[in-house]
């Protein structure tokens, strides 16, 4: 019995702290990214994340920036500048300055590497690790191959649940569960102990 409730729990806390992210994204702070090993062109990389309803990279905040870079270092995917990094929405296919490609918007975290951007045939832009400054943007030739990251917003529904949606939070289901673990603990005990099985 313990053990049937303990899987129900455990299948419960599962369903209620996994389902935010679309398959094969990762949640990290508010969003859900979706890394691909495969080194591939820009214009590959877009089309690998519009086909996930997904848009690349782009760092909105420092915070951001950090959960990124320490995930890679976690993962132990290679981001070195220069040799390595990951493609990002940014580039100036068409236009005299660097945007935000899905949105045609102004780049909302400037973290431009040393030098950066720097010559014309440059127009596309990847992130990198550039100690000891962190993940830096670094303008690169679109034909060159990186990784990829898309990424989304988490869905609304489970941010802001409808007000007709009836939400169940997990914590509430995991102290529940502890209570009643306890609970068959303690008269597993006793039971035994009144019978000397113990």
């Amino acid at each position: 019995m313990a053990f049937l409730f303990d899987s129900l729990c455990i299948l419960s806390l599962l369903g209620t702290t996994l389902a935010y992210c679309p398959d094969g994204f990762v949640v990290l702070g508010n969003k859900c990214y979706y890394i691909s090993m495969k080194l591939v062109t820009w214009h590959i990389a877009e089309k690998i994340c519009r086909s996930a309803n997904s848009d690349m990279l782009v760092y909105s905040t420092d915070q951001e920036r950090s959960l990124v870079m320490s995930y890679l270092k976690k993962h132990t995917i290679p981001n070195e500048c220069w040799t390595k990094g990951v493609w990002t929405a940014i580039n100036k296919i068409g236009k005299k300055q660097f945007v935000v490609h899905s949105s045609n918007t102004t780049i909302p975290l400037l973290v431009w590497g040393k030098k950066k951007p720097g010559k014309p045939e440059q127009q596309c832009v990847a992130a990198c690790e550039d100690s000891p400054h962190g993940i830096v943007y670094h303008d690169v030739r679109c034909d060159g191959k990186f990784w990829v990251i898309c990424q989304t917003d988490l869905p609304q529904s489970d941010t802001q649940p409808k007000s007709d949606a009836t939400v169940v939070p997990w914590q509430p289901i995991l102290i529940i569960c502890i209570l009643f673990r306890a609970m068959c603990f303690t008269f597993s005990r006793i039971y035994c102990c009144a019978h000397q099985f113990i």
